[in-house]
């Protein structure tokens, strides 16, 4: 099954275009119990081969991606227009990629997602 069909797995969606949402880039958190570490998947939406990227990581590995990839997004010289977080068991979250560099919003998601060493989904 596709991290992206995967109701279990944390999902961002990074908006491009709001009237095409076939070129958002997407991004798949999965926690794998068995070896203690998370997957996270890559899609640019662009790209016309829907090449997927994949990286593997622990806890303390993925809140620096995180933290990077928002603070990144939110100072991007050719932003993303939002961008949209599906977390299981709450609401979809959409925020423009500009009011990612407020401090409160980042330390809000970076708790909010279940990304610490041991989460289960």
């Amino acid at each position: 099954m596709s991290a992206f069909k995967d109701n279990c797995a944390i999902q961002i969606r990074v908006i491009r275009n709001i009237d095409n949402s076939n070129t958002d880039d997407k991004i798949a958190i999965k926690y794998d119990e068995m070896e203690d570490n998370y997957t996270v998947t890559y899609l640019d939406g662009t790209l016309k081969s829907a090449t997927i990227q994949t990286l593997t990581m622990d806890g303390n590995n993925l809140d620096q991606y995180l933290k990077s990839l928002f603070t990144l997004l939110s100072l991007d010289d050719d932003p993303f227009h939002n961008i949209q977080f599906n977390i299981p068991a709450m609401p979809c979250i959409l925020y423009k990629t500009s009011d990612l560099a407020k401090k409160n919003i980042i330390d809000a998601l970076m708790t909010i997602m279940p990304i610490t060493n041991g989460a289960t989904y």
